[in-house]
């Protein structure tokens, strides 16, 4: 006998993938949390960026030593 694989809400493979309308549904619910993911993705990789520029401008402000900016930006690309 064979185990049904089960989705998180409780429907298995047979029950989801049976109907067009609840494949429709399924790609929606997949296209909606891509975007969101997506999104998430963006908001993050500009956030990084607007810490690494005010980093930067405070560096330049507090008259550091010179090498800490090209140290402070490589250290940030290294991360990713």
């Amino acid at each position: 006998m064979h185990a049904k694989t089960r989705f998180a809400n409780g429907d298995n493979a047979a029950n989801v993938f049976a109907s067009p309308r609840a494949s429709i549904a399924a790609a929606e619910r997949m296209k909606k949390g891509f975007y969101t993911i997506m999104s998430a993705q963006f908001f993050s990789s500009l956030a990084d960026n607007a810490l690494l520029v005010a980093a930067i401008e405070m560096l330049k402000t507090t008259a550091a030593p010179s090498w800490q900016i090209p140290a402070l930006a490589r250290c940030s690309r290294s991360s990713t």
